[in-house]
């Protein structure tokens, strides 16, 4: 058990995919109670609709404000690369418990419940019954499936990259030029000596070959511009937000329930590859000559 609840787990880091799913959510929430109005509903007095909406209102209330704001004012806590099966679990606890919060406040204001910490209680058991333990089949099947995929997408990669592989050419004239914002510093190197460039706000860590040895030099500028600055050179590629690598460093891939891992030589450095780029980069990787 300990071992699935390490388990790599994907985050969901997009506004817009938070909002569908508190939506989604929300309005499970509204439908189950209005059709089947369970826990004695079907003797609020003044309309069921009403009721069942305004809990539905309340469940995209409270998950939106777990799962968008609060990710966004704890970033590191929610970073993917340390997420798991036992946080998304933890998560979804914390979710329940301030959805049954929720219902109650509003049942209160409602006037169908009082507040106190028996029915606090049983308000978080409905809201367990309801939620809970569906959220907790659909993580743990979600986290299989989605291993699954990604590590046999990598399989089939990691053949043809083997079929395919050559040898790098260090015949290009060209050289790379990375120049920092104010223009202060640059690196000048060899394509073939990029490795990957990593970023974290306003600066870029470039991790490349001097002399056969792996290094690598602080800069100030963004991904965004540098990706600009190497559009020339089909061999880099910006795989996430934060990575930019050389497709030609790469010896390996392999993939979890995150998606897939760029393996890179001379580095243990293990590079991530958004999930909107799955299709791209197999395709980069796959006709790489």
């Amino acid at each position: 058990m300990i071992k699935i609840l390490k388990a790599p787990y994907p985050t969901e880091n997009s506004n817009a995919s938070n909002w569908k799913k508190s939506f989604l959510m929300s309005s499970f929430v509204f439908l189950f109670l209005y059709f089947f109005q369970p826990f004695g509903l079907n003797n609020y007095p003044f309309g069921i609709l009403k009721l069942t909406s305004g809990y539905g209102f309340a469940c995209l209330i409270t998950m939106s404000f777990l799962n968008i704001l609060i990710p966004s004012i704890f970033q590191n806590y929610f970073l993917e690369k340390n997420w798991n099966v036992g946080k998304q679990v933890f998560w979804s606890i914390v979710n329940v418990a301030c959805i049954g919060l929720a219902n109650l406040l509003y049942s209160n204001l409602m006037e169908v419940a009082n507040l106190s910490f028996g029915n606090l209680l049983i308000f978080e058991g409905y809201t367990v019954a309801l939620a809970f333990f569906p959220l907790l089949l659909f993580i743990f099947t979600n986290q299989k499936l989605l291993r699954n995929r990604f590590e046999k997408a990598a399989t089939t990669i990691n053949n043809k990259l083997r079929t395919s592989q050559t040898e790098e050419s260090e015949q290009l004239p060209q050289q790379i030029i990375l120049e920092s914002e104010n223009n202060t510093d640059s690196l000048i190197l060899m394509p073939v000596e990029l490795i990957y460039i990593q970023s974290a706000d306003n600066y870029i860590t470039v991790f490349y070959l001097k002399q056969n040895k792996f290094t690598s030099i602080l800069l100030r500028n963004t991904l965004k511009s540098i990706d600009g600055q190497l559009s020339s050179f089909s061999q880099f590629f910006r795989c996430h937000k934060s990575y930019l690598v050389n497709l030609n460093k790469v010896i390996h891939i392999s993939g979890n329930a995150q998606g897939f891992k760029l393996h890179l030589e001379n580095t243990d450095e293990r590079v991530p590859v958004s999930r909107s780029h799955n299709t791209t980069i197999k395709e980069l990787l796959t006709i790489r000559p």
